[in-house]
């Protein structure tokens, strides 16, 4: 495993705006070193950070994130976002986050989901 680069170079690349530098300097990260990067980020830069993350590595790390981060990173997505982020996720992991959040967010998720998706 690659060590992360320093914070403060993650930081110059949010400032920036240089997403591709960002997304380049998190391609060799580990999902929970993203994680705790992620935790501590500004929360207007955490959705950020997601947005530029392969699909794939971007459930891993929200699968990685504690409770109340799910919670704040929740808010930041748009509704499509989120649910591309939920088929992606493991199924327990999923699950956990539903049992989390407000009911009704809950629900009008689950909504969004796919037959496929919400029988698992």
């Amino acid at each position: 495993m690659n060590a992360p680069p320093p914070q403060p170079q993650i930081t110059e690349f949010l400032e920036r705006r240089d997403l591709s530098g960002l997304r380049e300097a998190l391609s060799s990260w580990e999902s929970p070193d993203i994680a705790v990067l992620v935790g501590e980020l500004p929360a207007d830069q955490r959705g950020l950070v997601f947005r530029i993350l392969p699909r794939a590595l971007a459930a891993e790390t929200f699968e990685c994130l504690d409770p109340e981060a799910r919670r704040e990173l929740v808010d930041t997505f748009a509704q499509d976002d989120l649910v591309r982020l939920l088929e992606d996720m493991a199924p327990d992991d999923r699950t956990a986050l539903f049992e989390e959040l407000p009911a009704v967010v809950s629900r009008a998720l689950l909504a969004q989901l796919s037959s496929k998706e919400r029988r698992v």
